[in-house]
């Protein structure tokens, strides 16, 4: 029972780290049969590779062995505990590292999820229709806002970048972001990039069946797919047939464009509503002399 009660916490602490048992066995400079038998309860580390262990999954010996919460803290403490002792730059990469690595290891994980609904996935809101839970954390190095709704579910983070937002005065990307926006500014391309997003639209479709579905005239939605293909998030190719050549779009949707209309949506729509709110500022730029654009 203590066996399995081990290689359970085994288990457990390797997926939370986002490792495989080849990575822990190349860390431990072990073969992964070894690691294998010690999660399916076969065998057990020794003390030596115990303490290894714990180091190896940021962890206690008596959490490993069952006897202590380890990282069963809930996320807030778990998260918090990343954070003791660094200072402002190190808190902030750790910040940074955190959403970056927090999705790789849900896909890892996710193979031990099963029964799961696209249902499931969407968050919890709050019951009372009139209230919507957004927050902001604003310093200078970092930008964080979350919004929790049924209209939009949305955490985004932005940090300072090398470049200094250079790329916000170079004409040429001013010019490639301003068609962005201008392709995103116009309700006949919302009505389409809806139904190109939803379940019902095929990842290959031609612009008489879009037209066919949002209602939009057949030549601008090929107008509109033409620069949607242009700005990124569609492809086309040509299809040969008898009858003449046929324009073939393929997108499975653009994740990108979804959140720049969610961000776009929360900052028109949701101002006012936050659970809780860091007032500081957004100024992330740095004044650099003789700076050049890049």
């Amino acid at each position: 029972m203590q066996k399995q009660k081990i290689a359970e916490k085994l288990i457990e602490f390797r997926v939370a780290k986002g490792l495989t048992q080849d990575d822990v066995a190349k860390k431990l400079e072990i073969s992964n049969r070894t690691v294998s038998k010690w999660e399916n309860g076969a065998s057990l580390p020794d003390l030596p590779t115990l303490i290894k262990l714990a180091k190896c999954y940021d962890v206690s010996t008596d959490a490993l062995l069952g006897l202590a919460p380890g990282q069963q803290q809930g996320t807030r403490g778990a998260i918090d505990s990343l954070f003791e002792g660094k200072n402002r730059t190190n808190a902030i990469l750790t910040a940074f590292e955190i959403a970056e690595t927090t999705f790789p290891s849900f896909l890892y994980a996710s193979k031990y999820l099963d029964g799961a609904t696209d249902k499931d996935s969407i968050p919890p809101f709050p019951t009372d229709p009139t209230m919507q839970f957004s927050s902001v954390i604003a310093i200078n190095d970092l930008f964080l806002f979350s919004l929790q709704s049924k209209d939009v579910n949305l955490a985004t983070m932005l940090l300072r970048n090398e470049a200094n937002f250079a790329w916000l005065k170079n004409p040429e990307k001013q010019k490639k972001l301003v068609r962005i926006f201008r392709f995103l500014s116009d309700e006949e391309t919302l009505s389409l990039l809806y139904f190109i997003h939803s379940a019902e639209c095929s990842d290959s479709f031609t612009a008489s069946y879009i037209a066919e579905h949002t209602g939009v005239s057949e030549k601008r939605a090929q107008e509109i797919l033409d620069e949607f293909c242009a700005v990124g998030g569609c492809k086309q190719i040509t299809a040969h047939f008898l009858t003449g050549d046929v324009k073939i779009y393929e997108s499975q949707g653009d994740g990108r464009l979804l959140t720049m209309l969610s961000l776009a949506y929360a900052h028109a729509f949701n101002k006012k509503m936050h659970a809780y709110r860091h007032i500081r500022n957004s100024k992330m730029i740095e004044e650099v002399q003789n700076e050049s654009i890049g």
